[in-house]
């Protein structure tokens, strides 16, 4: 849910955001994004991914 979701939201408000010339979006994760948790193996690594598509799309 943490991946698709956010994937699923900038796919639907990205391009009107284009349209418009302006938009931000807030995506939260934790600090479980940039250094994983042995036990929460699955958070970690989809928190991460929030984070990297946060960083990856402000030029999409």
């Amino acid at each position: 849910m943490n991946v698709k979701g956010v994937y699923n939201l900038l796919a639907a408000v990205v391009p009107a955001m284009k349209e418009r010339g302006s938009g931000a979006i807030l995506n939260m994760a934790s600090v479980a994004s940039t250094v994983g948790l042995a036990d929460r193996f699955a958070y970690s690594t989809t928190k991460g991914a929030v984070l990297s598509a946060a960083q990856s799309f402000p030029d999409a």
